[in-house]
């Protein structure tokens, strides 16, 4: 398995952009959403739980397709606890 984690970090915050967007217009008009891509990547250092998910991916043989779902979970529920 050969995954890019800042490519897939980045690519889950574009997905989840809009949503956020959405719920938090004032903040997302003045925050730009490139500035989240190392903090994102850090938070994901700091979770045992998406560490955890990504061993047993890793011990299973998962894709990538299943590795980038994990991160793109993890950030969508780092971007809510964002505010």
């Amino acid at each position: 398995m050969n995954i890019n984690l800042k490519d897939e970090v980045r690519r889950a915050i574009k997905t989840e952009w809009p949503g956020f967007a959405a719920s938090h217009p004032k903040l997302a008009a003045v925050l730009d959403e490139t500035i989240l891509l190392d903090p994102a990547m850090e938070s994901l250092a700091d979770d045992a739980e998406y560490i955890e998910a990504m061993q047993t991916a890793i011990a299973v043989g998962a894709g990538g397709e299943i590795v980038a779902d994990i991160i793109l979970r993890h950030v969508r529920q780092w971007l809510r606890r964002l505010v």
